[in-house]
């Protein structure tokens, strides 16, 4: 079994813009006062080995929210694992649309999670 080691570009929009304008589509906006989230990426991360007849990728995801109201705080980190495999090997796209599935699933766990709308009167 070999290994190789592909190099791709950059994507084209950088990871955290990607999460920045998919909450604001996901995030009804609220009566909330000062809320405000700050997210950090904590891991994210494509892992893929192939061999001369398949390929496996593993992707992860780790993101921490932090959400602020006046003097108010709440605090999750929220993950996502995903693991593949397939006879060939595994091009660009394929490595983007699995990896963005996944950031998909994470972000709509954000979105849900109702911890996350501090108000005032709480």
């Amino acid at each position: 079994k070999s290994e190789d080691k592909a190099r791709f570009t950059a994507p084209s929009v950088p990871l955290k813009a990607t999460i920045e304008g998919a909450l604001q589509t996901l995030v009804k906006p609220t009566t909330n006062g000062n809320l405000q989230w700050i997210i950090t990426i904590e891991e994210a991360v494509v892992e893929g080995t192939s061999s001369a007849l398949k390929y496996q990728l593993k992707n992860e995801i780790e993101l921490r929210v932090t959400a602020i109201n006046n003097n108010r705080r709440y605090s999750n980190v929220y993950r996502g694992r995903a693991e593949s495999s397939a006879i060939g090997r595994a091009d660009e796209a394929v490595i983007e649309r699995e990896f963005s599935a996944l950031l998909a699933r994470v972000l709509d766990d954000i979105s849900k999670d109702p911890k996350l709308r501090i108000r005032d009167n709480e």
